[in-house]
């Protein structure tokens, strides 16, 4: 019952979103420990970014393009437009990792 409420709410969102006139992108890079990344990509897809920006994520950083679901309410809800997996996402013990370089280097190709 929630995912087909989730599912609906999302539908009319996405409705209402053809409607809007300023595109936006959001970026996000997750890490979840030492290889284990992920880049979700959630906003509207002006000038073919989603796809010079998947294209470079394989290349550049070895991401694998993963299915995020989709509106269908037999799948799980979907909270991106894209998701890759990004196993080149570094975490040390300490706390550190390349989330940051990573980020400028984002930038660098946007």
């Amino acid at each position: 019952e929630q995912s087909k409420m989730c599912h609906a709410r999302l539908r009319k969102l996405r409705e209402l979103d053809q409607t809007t006139k300023v595109p936006f992108i959001l970026v996000e890079l997750r890490g979840e420990g030492n290889g284990r990344g992920f880049v979700e990509l959630c906003g509207k897809d002006e000038y073919g970014v989603y796809d010079s920006l998947g294209k470079w994520l394989i290349k550049e950083w070895s991401c694998k393009k993963l299915d995020g679901g989709d509106l269908r309410e037999d799948t799980p809800v979907p909270f991106s437009d894209a998701l890759y997996e990004w196993n080149n996402f570094k975490a040390k013990d300490d706390g550190t990792s390349n989330m940051g370089l990573a980020t400028m280097r984002l930038i660098d190709f946007m």
